[in-house]
Formats: structure tokens, sequence, C-alpha cells
């Protein structure tokens, strides 16, 4: 049986584990909001999906913010229509993390697979969990629920181009909204904003 999120302030009848599941489930709704990952707390709360004890574990990700000297972000467009319904969102390069692999590694990978780059790892800027909703995917049960770890990465080549996505842009960070964003990908952009002013401010 589902969790409801009609009304997150009043907890149905659970037991310990879906009171934890519930808990967190509410935390996610307020970070979406702070981030402005969606206009208004009634829209987060309807997209959000039922939870269930066994979609607590979430796929891991590695998302690599890449930026050049003078400070442009790399961005993406996808081109997928395998998993994605919205399939020409822009996004940072990513990719899962494959089993035996550090996401520093696998960081590098998906930024040398998909644009042909070499970068040095600078910073972490965090971790972060996401949930897609079943209206958004073709394959809600795979990739539904993913736990993010984004880094700051410096661009070593190039020779950048872009291999498996539609379109390849660089922008300044003031511009980045100007595109239509991945959900997922939206609470990083702050955080590679900060890292680059405060960056420019200490140098």
């Amino acid at each position: 049986m589902g969790i409801s999120f009609e009304n997150p302030k009043k907890k149905p009848n659970l037991n310990e584990k879906q009171k934890e599941i519930f808990d967190y489930m509410n935390q996610i709704v307020q970070t979406e909001l702070k981030h402005k990952a969606t206009t208004a707390k009634s829209k987060v709360i309807k997209q959000m999906p039922n939870v269930y004890p066994e979609e607590v574990e979430p796929r891991k990700v590695a998302v690599g913010i890449v930026y050049d000297e003078k400070n442009q972000f790399l961005l993406l467009q996808r081109y997928d229509k395998a998993h994605f319904k919205d399939s020409f969102q822009w996004v940072f390069p990513h990719d899962m993390v494959k089993e035996n692999e550090t996401n520093e590694d696998a960081v590098r990978r998906a930024i040398y697979e998909q644009v042909n780059a070499e970068v040095d790892i600078v910073e972490k800027l965090g971790r972060r969990r996401h949930f897609y909703t079943k209206k958004q995917l073709y394959k809600p049960d795979q990739y539904r629920h993913i736990e993010m770890h984004a880094y700051m990465c410096r661009l070593k080549s190039k020779n950048v181009k872009r291999i498996h996505h539609k379109r390849l842009l660089w922008k300044r960070f003031h511009l980045l909204f100007r595109v239509t964003w991945d959900e997922a990908m939206v609470p990083f952009i702050d955080d590679a904003t900060d890292f680059i002013i405060r960056n420019h401010t200490e140098s």
C-alpha cells in the first residue's frame, strides 16, 4: 500500500519503516521548494510518487559540472527517448555509477564518453536524491529514484564534442536558466554558481 502525500502534515497509520520513508519524502518536498525545482508546493506534492519500502534504495548517479577557463559551464541537451518522455531537456554530463566504480571515476568516464573530454575534479558539490514520477519515464521501476553525487570539474582537453546528445552548449552562470532543465539538475545550478563566484572572488 502506498503512502499519500495529499496532506504531508497529517501522517497516516504507519509502521516504523514507513514513518522513516514518509519523513524522508517530506524532506525531499521541502528541498525541491527551496531550490525552485518547481513553482508551487501543491505542484510538488501532486508530482511525488507513492512510496514503497522496496524503493528506498536509490540508484547512484555521478554528475560532472564542467567549466572552462572563461568560467563557462558545459551543457548537454538530452536525446533519450528510451527512458525519458520529455527527451529534450538540458543536463550536465552524468551517468550511473557502475559496480566497483568510484563516484570520481564514474564522473571522468561519463565526461569522456559523452563529450570526449578529460577533466580535473576540483571539488565535490554535494549529494542529493531525486524522484522521477511515472509520467516522466518509460521505465519508472528502473530509474525512478536516484542519488546524485555532483563534482566541479575543470576542463583539460580542447577537442570537446558531443557524441550521444542532441546539442552541446557553453553558457555563463547568469544565462543557465535560459534553457529548460531536467528538474533533477536544478539544485546543483546554485551550488555551481556559488563555486564560480567564490573562486573568482578568492582569485
